[in-house]
């Protein structure tokens, strides 16, 4: 984070970088935007959430300490797109829905909410057909958190869906489309 970011503790901005440190910021910038396998998740697929929870704790303490937190938080919740599923059959693993619920956890709900939306890539026009379709699965997403309790997580997973909505009916009211 130190060689991507600059530390929010940092009063003086540093004269332009070396060769050297600007290889090592481009490498640490890959690594983090390539990231996908998380602390907890084992080789077999399956996930420990003890584990996690650890490094979770661990990763805070360390980036309010260097100025990194929010940019930190934010890389966390884009990486826990890639959670596995919980054994109880909800579609996140719970250790990580109860880590992106946290009252304390908005920086790391926006990265993982964004992170969501990019996975959807490139796309055809479809005259708001896909974006509703992708809007249901995130309500039914949504309906699933909140019924484990997941409030926060539940509610800004249904800003995603309405967010999709929104785009479906801008693009199929954009006028001719429909044929009116």
């Amino acid at each position: 984070m130190r060689l991507v970011y600059r530390s929010t503790k940092d009063e003086q901005h540093e004269a332009q970088p070396d060769e050297r440190r600007k290889n090592l910021a481009d490498n640490a910038y890959r690594l983090l935007t390539d990231w996908c396998w998380h602390p907890g998740k084992l080789a077999d697929g399956s996930f420990e959430a003890g584990v996690f929870k650890t490094w979770l704790g661990e990763a805070r303490r360390l980036t309010e300490e260097t100025g990194h937190k929010d940019v930190a938080q934010i890389q966390i919740g884009q990486v826990l797109t890639h959670a596995p599923s919980d054994p109880s059959g909800l579609w996140i693993h719970e250790g990580v829905a109860e880590a992106l619920d946290g009252r304390d956890a908005g920086a790391m709900r926006s990265g993982f909410t964004t992170a969501l939306a990019n996975q959807r890539g490139v796309h055809t026009f479809t005259v708001g057909k896909e974006e509703r379709e992708i809007a249901r699965q995130y309500r039914t997403k949504a309906d699933a958190l909140e019924a484990n309790g997941f409030i926060r997580l539940a509610t800004a997973v249904g800003e995603l869906a309405n967010q999709y909505e929104r785009d479906a009916n801008r693009v199929a009211n954009r006028k001719g489309l429909l044929g009116d």
